[in-house]
């Protein structure tokens, strides 16, 4: 596959860090868990978020 993803709806706002990681970290370990079964690895890692009015932000890191 050309890449693997794991996204997610979120049923109300999230305010707080701790709250935000753990939704991260459950979406990372969903993309890990099916890169290890594909025998993959991650070249780059990417990041989007879109809030209610739609508007965008995303971060991206490139490995070696």
């Amino acid at each position: 596959p050309k890449s693997i993803s794991s996204s997610t709806s979120l049923s109300h706002n999230y305010k707080g860090k701790e709250e935000i990681y753990q939704v991260l970290k459950e979406l990372s370990k969903d993309t890990g868990n099916r890169l290890r079964r594909s025998n993959l690895y991650a070249q780059n890692v990417s990041i989007w978020i879109k809030y209610v009015d739609f508007t965008k932000i995303s971060k991206q890191i490139t490995g070696q």
